[in-house]
């Protein structure tokens, strides 16, 4: 191995071919490279669509901008990578602006790349004066430890100007890449090429949240979590930590232009998500002028129905806003699931399906793209929020371990639920400790709303439960932390 000292002077120096180890055999050490698209970009894919080839197949409102990640999903197994670098061709036709630059924007999204030597280049490789490659690679901090990260390395910004095309992510030693190519290099200067799996992007018209006309009524649907809207009328994806509660909601986002005196919905969801029924389904009706008259629900879906009165003539509504909301629970594991908020004569919904009355109205309706994304310590902030380095992130979740539990001090979700829900705050939080209090640890101690004394420099550095829940520690502990944010 190469010295300590030595080791960012070599590792600077492969930039150059200078000091690289060729790949000692043809196997990947254990090591993978992928590309993937950030699910905030993309649309739903036509009906029978398929990927032309092995590539994962991701679809993008043509002319709509994308965010296309470079992803570590294998790293070397025994000495981890001091370098990360990457090359993709991505053609003439996904957003060449020429001189422009067809690259809007790039970031470096590993955490522990040292970003003074984060080196980008778009290149030509047609000779056409139109861009159409970008490489890119970034070194550990200066005289630090190798990285074991695994997770989203770079992001790139692309246009979808239409059509399908194939994004490759050509592998070190391969042509046009040659040297510059997919390689992780260990802090010996060992180069290690991993497997690599490129993306095909499908530019596809329309939205997936928006009204099919200007004439046509609209329902939506969105996800609430930690007080923020995440909707399919301006939305095609929304996060949510694995394990924490949410809340689904049913909108009239442009109800009838008549009022309407009726109002049904039709939630479909996988086992990938866990509904939580309210005690009583009136509770679930957010419309002021609703009463419920209709519910069903099952492991896949919950569908409701409400009436302005139960005598005609019925009063006519013309409320714009929330009609329906109901509670959910992320799967524990990282996933990505659909919510689909299915029309009046769906051949699942069938007669149970989104429609407004009287007349009978069937409005344009959305769905969204849920990722349950990794909390790898289940303390309802996900990892990427806690690995956040810049100044002033703690209030979103930074500056913490993504691997102690202790660290954010969310302990309830909505209505004191046992479920986290990213946020600290005082009814639910704040109050919960309160409610706790127990210096000595007898009734009513709960060690879920327990944390030890500090243990680094800063206030929200804790300990593992103490076995009491008192000022110092607990409620103080807690309090300095409210308004903290992870979702």
């Amino acid at each position: 191995m190469i010295p300590r000292l030595l080791v960012p002077l070599a590792l600077l120096a492969t930039s150059f071919g200078l000091l690289l180890n060729a790949p000692a055999n043809a196997d990947t050490d254990g090591a993978a490279m992928s590309l993937s698209v950030d699910p905030h970009g993309l649309t739903s894919c036509p009906q029978g669509k398929e990927a032309s080839g092995p590539e994962p197949m991701f679809c993008v409102p043509t002319g709509g901008q994308f965010t296309l990640q470079v992803v570590a999903d294998g790293i070397p197994l025994d000495n981890g990578y001091a370098i990360a670098q990457y090359w993709i061709h991505y053609g003439d036709e996904l957003g060449d602006q020429s001189a422009n630059g067809a690259i809007k924007s790039s970031s470096l999204k590993w955490f522990e790349c040292e970003a003074s030597t984060y080196l980008i280049t778009n290149t030509d490789q047609t000779g056409d004066a139109r861009l159409d490659s970008f490489s890119a690679w970034c070194l550990t901090t200066l005289f630090g430890d190798p990285s074991f990260y695994k997770g989203v390395l770079y992001e790139v910004d692309l246009t979808c100007d239409g059509g399908s095309h194939v994004i490759d992510l050509i592998p070190y030693g391969e042509a046009p890449a040659d040297d510059n190519g997919a390689a992780f290099i260990e802090p010996s200067a060992n180069v290690v090429v991993p497997a690599v799996t490129g993306a095909e992007i499908n530019c596809v018209d329309g939205t997936s949240g928006e009204c099919l006309s200007a004439e046509q009524a609209c329902m939506s649907i969105g996800v609430v979590a930690g007080g923020s809207l995440c909707s399919s009328e301006v939305d095609v994806a929304c996060d949510v930590p694995a394990g924490n509660s949410f809340s689904v909601v049913v909108s009239a986002t442009k109800p009838p232009g008549a009022g309407y005196e009726f109002a049904q919905a039709y939630i479909q969801f996988s086992d990938l998500l866990t509904y939580i029924p309210a005690s009583d389904p009136s509770e679930e009706v957010v419309w002021p002028e609703g009463f419920v008259i209709g519910y069903e629900s099952s492991s896949d879906h919950v569908n409701i129905a409400a009436l302005t009165g139960l005598v005609p003539p019925r009063p006519i509504s013309t409320f714009d806003g929330v009609l329906f909301e109901f509670m959910f629970e992320c799967s524990p594991e990282p996933s990505t699931t659909t919510l689909h908020l299915l029309p009046y004569q769906d051949p699942t919904a069938g007669s149970s399906g989104a429609m407004y009355r009287e007349p009978q109205i069937i409005p344009g309706v959305g769905s969204l793209t849920l990722n349950c994304i990794p909390d790898s310590d289940g303390d309802g902030c996900p990892d990427y929020r806690e690995q956040q380095t810049a100044t002033g992130s703690l209030t979103s979740g930074g500056l913490r371990d993504y691997l102690d539990p202790n660290d954010y001090y969310d302990v309830l979700g909505p209505g004191q639920s046992l479920t986290r829900d990213g946020v600290i705050d005082l009814a639910n939080d704040i109050l919960g400790v309160v409610l706790h209090y127990s210096p000595q640890g007898y009734p009513p101690y709960d060690v879920r709303f327990d944390r030890g004394p500090t243990i680094g420099a800063s206030h929200w550095e804790r300990g593992p439960p103490d076995g009491a829940i008192d000022l110092a520690n607990d409620i103080l502990g807690v309090a300095l932390q409210h308004a903290h944010n992870c979702v």
